[in-house]
C-alpha cells in the first residue's frame, strides 16, 4: 500500500525525469522509488518511448516545436529574485499611475477665445457657402456630426458639458471661459462675451 501512495505521489515528477527537468535532488528520490516499483519504471520507459517517437517525428518534418525547453531555476533562493523583482516592477507601476493622475488630472483653465466645432476649430470657411456667418456654419457641422470646442489660440478643447450652457448663443463672438480642463477636454463653469 505504501508504494501506491508513493507512485501516486511521483507521478507529476515521472514525467519530468523523463524529460530530464528535475533537480539533482528530486531526480535521486525517483531512482530509489525506481529501484524498486516497475510500474513506475516502465511508466517511464513508455514516456521515453513517447518522447524519442515525438523528436523523431518532428526532426523529420523539420520543426523546432520538441526542442527542449530552458532549465527553470533550481534554487527557491532564485525564483524569490524573480518574484522580487516583479514585485519591484508593480511598485513602480502603481507609482505610476497614481503620479500620472495627478500630471494629467483636471487643471484649472481660465482663457479668451471662441466656440466653435469641431470640423472647422475656428476657421468657418464652407465650401457651399463661403459667405455663411460663424453661428450657421456651426449649426450645419454640427448636424453633420460635429461635436463643440473651444479655441484659444493654438489650444482646441472638446468641450465636455455642451447642454449646461447656450454655446449657439456665443457662437461668433469672442468669449472668456473659466472650467477645467483634463487633456484635451474641456468642462466649462462659467462663459463671458468679452465686449
Amino acid at each position: 500500500m505504501m508504494r501506491v501512495v508513493t507512485c501516486w505521489r511521483l507521478r507529476r515528477q515521472l514525467t519530468c525525469y523523463s524529460d530530464g527537468e528535475l533537480a539533482a535532488e528530486e531526480r535521486l528520490t525517483v531512482d530509489r522509488h525506481l529501484a524498486g516499483c516497475e510500474a513506475c519504471r516502465r511508466r517511464v520507459r513508455i514516456e521515453l518511448a513517447v518522447r524519442r517517437t515525438l523528436l523523431d517525428r518532428t526532426a523529420r518534418a523539420n520543426s523546432t516545436a520538441w526542442l527542449a525547453r530552458p532549465a527553470l531555476p533550481a534554487h527557491p533562493s532564485t525564483a524569490r529574485w524573480y518574484l522580487g523583482k516583479a514585485a519591484a516592477v508593480a511598485a513602480v507601476a502603481i507609482v505610476l499611475v497614481f503620479w500620472g493622475n495627478r500630471w494629467f488630472g483636471a487643471v484649472p483653465v481660465e482663457a479668451v477665445g471662441m466656440v466653435s466645432d469641431s470640423h472647422c476649430n475656428g476657421v468657418h470657411r464652407p465650401a457651399e457657402a463661403p459667405d455663411a456667418a460663424p453661428r450657421a456654419c456651426i449649426e450645419g457641422c454640427l448636424r453633420k456630426g460635429a461635436r463643440y470646442v473651444f479655441v484659444a489660440g493654438q489650444t482646441i478643447y472638446t468641450i465636455r458639458n455642451p447642454d449646461s450652457v447656450d454655446l449657439m448663443a456665443t457662437a461668433g463672438h469672442t468669449i472668456q471661459v473659466s472650467g477645467t480642463a483634463r487633456g484635451g477636454q474641456l468642462t466649462l463653469a462659467r462663459i463671458d462675451l468679452v465686449r
